[in-house]
């Protein structure tokens, strides 16, 4: 069941999480040059990394992937768990590897140090931070949904550090989901990653606990200064809309060149959009697309270099809890330029805010 996308070139990447035994890779790629139907999976970089129950300096188990355009590389985050939809086992070290495109070698690999993993973490999303191309001086940072936290890694020291902060956390009254007629209940918190363009020599990373309804903001160098953390200088945003059955769940995030912040609405069917030079309220939110169908549970969200926007929908809650119908499609791959997926859109850069645009959305608790 894949997960997460991103694009190189003709290559789309695909992570396929080992969910259940027998899952034969963990990333893989289709070519975007090659059929639009039912494309064979190719294991990447190739299949011994990929072997299931293999060493831990191969692939172990993927979530999501992002591709740091300046410097032509994949940046890998492996959360080392197999079995996941049966209770997960942490079979190898959670570890962050980086692949040079140009050869598909690995240049960095980075296993997360015991102090900044807890019992139970499942890291499953990463924002990939280079300015001016200085491939030498790069920070990610990763998201450990099931233990709150996010962890900073930076090339320049190659080591890493932890925070956390009640915004991590997931919302108890947000837990509750139901799509497709599965109603089921998920306890997972920072999901979602938007990295801003640089402002004033920084960048704002935007976040989303995957069970909540708000989305939150901190700028980068708090994150990346290794030894003091300003919980001040984390900010809450109003609510996307709603209240607790409203289902505004936001599990993936991405932000464009242009400052367009898009995200998945999993249990509406929707991809939705925000301009962030705008303030961040229910009206001046975006719809892109809906579709009951096509876009059953939009999975992942990417912005590539050239500012299309791509969406993996996989109906995994289907698959998860109840049974998929394989004679149908299940899991599908949009893209579409960023000026066409916004046009008509609060988030047009072309867009007038109105007076009530700037009205929050009312506490439903």
């Amino acid at each position: 069941m894949p997960l997460g996308i991103e694009v190189w070139k003709d290559r789309l990447f695909v992570t396929l999480p080992r969910w259940r035994r027998g899952s034969p890779a963990t990333l893989a790629t289709v070519s975007l040059n090659g059929p639009q139907h039912n494309q064979p999976l190719q294991p990447y970089p190739d299949w011994a990394m990929n072997r299931e129950g293999g060493p831990c300096d191969g692939l172990t188990g993927i979530f999501r992937v992002q591709i740091d355009h300046a410097c032509g590389r994949l940046w890998v985050l492996d959360a080392g768990e197999v079995d996941v939809a049966e209770g997960g086992v942490q079979q190898c070290p959670p570890k962050l590897l980086a692949f040079d495109l140009s050869t598909d070698q690995v240049v960095i690999r980075h296993v997360l140090p015991e102090e900044n993993v807890r019992q139970g973490s499942l890291f499953s999303n990463l924002a990939v931070d280079t300015r001016n191309g200085q491939c030498d001086d790069t920070h990610v940072y990763m998201a450990d949904a099931w233990r709150f936290g996010i962890v900073t890694y930076s090339t320049k020291s190659n080591s890493s550090w932890r925070v956390e902060h009640n915004y991590m956390q997931s919302d108890p009254l947000a837990c509750r989901y139901n799509t497709s007629g599965v109603d089921f209940r998920w306890h997972d918190g920072v999901f979602g990653f938007g990295l801003a363009p640089v402002v004033d020599n920084d960048r704002t990373l935007y976040f989303t606990p995957m069970s909540g309804t708000r989305a939150f903001a901190v700028p980068t160098s708090a994150l990346r200064n290794e030894t003091v953390i300003d919980e001040s200088t984390f900010t809450v945003l109003p609510q996307r809309g709603g209240g607790v059955d409203a289902q505004w769940h936001a599990g993936a995030t991405a932000m464009s060149s242009n400052g367009i912040m898009f995200y998945n609405l999993v249990t509406r069917d929707a991809v939705a959009c925000w301009n962030s030079r705008l303030p961040y309220l229910p009206n001046l939110q975006g719809e892109v697309a809906r579709d009951t169908v096509t876009l059953n549970f939009p999975n992942d969200v990417k912005v590539d270099e050239f500012n299309n926007v791509w969406v993996l929908s996989n109906r995994l809650p289907r698959y998860l809890f109840s049974s998929l119908d394989l004679s149908d499609v299940n899991i599908r791959v949009f893209a579409a330029h960023e000026s066409n997926a916004i046009a008509g859109t609060p988030c047009d850069p072309h867009y007038a805010p109105q007076s009530n645009d700037f009205v929050t959305a009312p506490c439903v608790y």
